[in-house]
């Protein structure tokens, strides 16, 4: 056999190993991404948003006659309060300008010892003049109703404040739709993930690895300790890119620090 013909054979084997080994390459310079999800349609003048009127009083206008009681009773596990507005003043919350109630002293529940689940508060009308009174709960603003006051009318009204229990994987009903999409990714190690916070407020990209039990009324909600592994910061309309060729394979929780019903999975191959 020449030479020339056993350096060919030889270098077909070394040749084919480097063709196989592009696509191998390839896959781990992959690109993934994950989007979040949070206040579809939010209206800061009203500050209102999706799932908010399952916090909310019930009827929404009220009527009594001068003099006659009202009272609200929270059927809801959160805390909250009946406080009188007249004028709205302008906040920042969470990186957005809202409008919310400014308590004018009409009347107020307090805030110091607020409504309780399963507890009740009255209001005596006797020193309030016939006319429309606006209020609100001060913990929970977007919660609005009227109370309206006549001449002549009944003697007494009730007032339910309540709420969707939802289930523990959730804060409030509407939240269910915050969240990064898609909640689980399943990509090969070296995979680029772009993250993108397509939503109105600030989120974080933050790792953990145990939950802690809370107690919120009588239900137990589960929130995520960080890890350290992985902790970003993104601002609505920002993206930031996960190198997963930096992490080792395995599965990787993750979950926004902020919001913390809001969780996912990373697992890496």
């Amino acid at each position: 056999m020449d030479s020339t013909y056993s350096k060919t054979i030889f270098a077909f084997p070394i040749l084919a190993m480097m063709l196989f080994a592009g696509p191998v390459h390839a896959a781990s310079s992959a690109n993934a991404s994950i989007s979040i999800h949070d206040l579809a349609h939010f209206n800061p003048q009203t500050f209102t948003f999706p799932g908010a009127g399952a916090f909310q009083f019930r009827p929404g206008v009220t009527s009594i006659g001068q003099g006659g009681s009202v009272t609200w009773t929270n059927n809801g596990y959160d805390e909250h309060t009946v406080t009188s507005y007249t004028g709205k003043m302008t906040v920042n919350f969470e990186g957005v300008s809202v409008s919310v109630p400014v308590p004018d002293g009409k009347f107020d529940s307090g805030i110091a010892i607020t409504i309780k689940s399963g507890h009740s508060w009255t209001l005596d009308t006797t020193g309030l003049s016939p006319r429309d009174y606006t209020y609100f709960c001060e913990i929970h603003p977007w919660m609005q109703a009227v109370l309206r006051i006549a001449t002549g009318g009944r003697a007494s009204a009730s007032v339910n404040i309540d709420h969707h229990q939802g289930d523990t994987s959730q804060f409030f009903a509407g939240s269910a739709g915050w969240g990064f999409f898609p909640r689980t990714l399943n990509v090969p190690r070296g995979t680029q993930v772009t993250v993108s916070n397509d939503g109105h407020i600030f989120h974080t990209f933050s790792t953990y690895s145990s939950l802690v039990p809370f107690q919120e009324g009588f239900k137990t909600l589960m929130l995520p300790i960080s890890d350290g592994v992985v902790n970003q910061t993104l601002a609505p309309g920002q993206s930031w890119t996960l190198d997963t060729g930096q992490l080792n394979a395995g599965t990787y929780n993750f979950a926004c620090l902020f919001h913390p019903w809001m969780l996912g999975t990373v697992i890496i191959r």
